[in-house]
């Protein structure tokens, strides 16, 4: 437990000991339990790693190191160290969302499984399969965060202290499903690496091996979020000026609508790379225009799970974070405290400036 928070604080041996004021070796005999640990060394390595002295009491098992029990959609520049610290800090949380669900206060969720077979032969199919079974209407999905806790999973807004990591999910059974979202990236690309994410639980969980899992995530995420039976007419010689439109009506980006076109047949690729020349001549390939952003969608789920635990039990949020292993603002981090900043624009001009900007 003490390499597993000292790995989600970011630490090195050397630099824990530093703040410890003792010797790298004695902090690598107590990690590799070659020597005992007392308790005013728990105090204070408590107090160097900000976490509770009951986190030292638990027996978590790092969970998707090594294994496929994690789900990433990351860059390939996502650096080794920083894949280390997130993978700590969500097995963590992993963690204490089972401590609560281990108080009997909220059910497992019944959440769907379905693997491509020859029952659901694509991942167009299973999102198709996916969207009846949330009862989601045709067109654009309202509330994607929303829908996903509807469906019995449970979505955590992150801070993982790189733009290289898009998002993570794990489903270990009986848990419910988890997805975290790095909260820096842009709505429409959470918006999209959510939907991936869910392609994964409900296609590739438990499974090992299969190269194409990317690829089937993303032709997921395009059906689920731009199903084709209602996009399609829309995207029928796509043209720079309908982008923004298009934009705002979907609530992805305007790559994903020009590569949905492509991939419908309803563009060639040589359009395709038109578009997304202008798009690059725009300064919109890194950052599209914030104006253009749908809104953040704030996840609920796990704030009420806290709230219902700590009510029924008579417990102050002190006494649930301690309880928890937890300290400082781990709460707030995973509940997600973030507040979406309204902001009035003038949407007619704003629409009409981002179209002359990537007129072909």
């Amino acid at each position: 437990m003490a390499r597993l928070a000292r790995q989600a604080r970011g630490l090195s041996q050397t630099e824990l000991a530093s703040r410890m004021q003792i010797g790298q070796g004695t902090v690598s005999r107590f990690e590799t339990s070659q020597s005992g640990i007392g308790e005013e060394l728990i105090d204070n390595l408590s107090e160097a790693l900000k976490v509770s002295t009951r986190l030292f009491e638990m027996d978590w098992s790092p969970i998707g190191l090594g294994l496929h029990e994690f789900h990433h959609r990351k860059r390939r520049r996502a650096s080794a160290k920083a894949l280390l610290q997130i993978h700590a800090t969500i097995t963590i949380q992993w963690h204490q969302l089972n401590l609560l669900q281990e108080g009997g206060l909220d059910e497992a969720a019944r959440f769907p499984y379905l693997p491509i077979s020859g029952h659901y032969p694509t991942p167009a199919a299973v999102a198709d399969e996916i969207r009846a079974h949330w009862n989601l209407p045709p067109g654009p999905v309202d509330n994607l965060v929303h829908a996903v806790e509807r469906g019995g999973g449970l979505v955590i807004l992150c801070d993982f202290g790189t733009s290289d990591v898009d998002g993570l999910s794990v489903w270990l059974h009986p848990s419910p499903p988890v997805f975290w979202l790095n909260r820096l990236i842009p709505p429409d690309r959470a918006r999209w690496t959510l939907a991936h994410e869910l392609g994964h639980v409900v296609m590739h969980t438990g499974e090992f091996g299969n190269p194409e899992i990317e690829r089937e995530a993303d032709q997921f995420a395009a059906q689920f979020l731009l199903p084709d039976h209602s996009i399609r007419n829309e995207l029928v010689g796509l043209t720079p000026m309908q982008l923004p439109g298009l934009k705002r009506e979907w609530r992805v980006s305007m790559q994903a609508l020009i590569m949905r076109a492509r991939d419908l047949g309803l563009i060639s690729n040589r359009k395709k790379q038109r578009l997304f020349m202008e798009l690059s001549r725009a300064g919109y390939r890194l950052r599209e225009p914030r104006e253009l952003d749908p809104m953040p969608e704030q996840p609920t789920g796990v704030q009420r799970m806290l709230e219902r635990f700590a009510r029924n039990l008579n417990w102050s949020p002190v006494e649930l974070r301690n309880w928890l292993g937890a300290c400082g603002d781990d709460l707030q981090k995973l509940a997600s405290d973030f507040t979406p900043q309204l902001r009035v624009v003038n949407s007619e001009q704003s629409q009409n400036t981002s179209q002359r900007s990537i007129q072909l």
